[in-house]
């Protein structure tokens, strides 16, 4: 079968579609997964559904992914941490708060946001995109997350929560969606456990 010999066993690029530099806008998280690749080692993939856009071809309910190798463990987590110090509010720049908030649960956190639960999935941040040139010459795209202030602390709680084990989905319940969204107009995403769509709304049923 000569080039099809692999297409069994091959997986399916979980990257998706980017921000393109000068992206000013909102977003919301779909998804989150730690997935292996051949190229970077581990890489830590968020999907995110954009709520308010700056650019034209990045339009208002499409999803684009935030793609961080891990093939530098130390690298990789502090680009996770910074996130997660943004989704919760919390100042990534001043070592006392990081580690009074966030340090101790980081890694739980983590683990259950690429997990089955999909915990920070309706988590809501600012993001801003840049070019930044490598000291090898090399052109990057920068990802600049900002805290959007009405829901960090809401999202801060919810992170405490998902570290200690008592987390709800309803902690987050009015990030998932803010607007009802008409059937068949977009895809909408996949609710946790016990909730379900009426009328594009997201419902709890427990």
């Amino acid at each position: 079968m000569g080039m099809w010999d692999k297409i069994d066993s091959a997986d399916v690029n979980e990257r998706g579609q980017y921000f393109p530099p000068g992206f000013r806008g909102r977003v919301r998280i779909e998804r989150s997964i730690m997935k292996p690749t051949r190229k970077d080692g581990d890489a830590f993939i968020v999907t995110l559904e954009v709520l308010e856009s700056n650019l034209a071809e990045v339009a208002v309910g499409s999803r684009r992914s935030w793609y961080q190798s891990f093939k530098d463990q130390i690298l990789g987590s502090s680009a996770a941490k910074e996130f997660f110090c943004c989704l919760a509010g919390v100042n990534a720049g001043v070592k006392s708060e990081v580690d009074a908030h966030i340090s101790p649960i980081a890694a739980r956190v983590g683990m259950a946001a690429t997990g089955a639960g999909n915990a920070l999935m309706g988590m809501i941040v600012d993001l801003e995109t840049f070019t930044k040139t490598t000291n090898q010459g090399k052109l990057f795209t920068v990802h600049k997350w900002t805290p959007v202030a009405s829901v960090a602390a809401q999202q801060l709680a919810a992170m405490k929560a998902i570290a200690a084990g008592t987390y709800t989905p309803a902690m987050v319940t009015a990030n998932v969606t803010t607007q009802p969204v008409p059937p068949g107009t977009a895809q909408l995403p996949a609710l946790p456990s016990g909730w379900v769509y009426q009328n594009g709304v997201p419902v709890h049923t427990g």
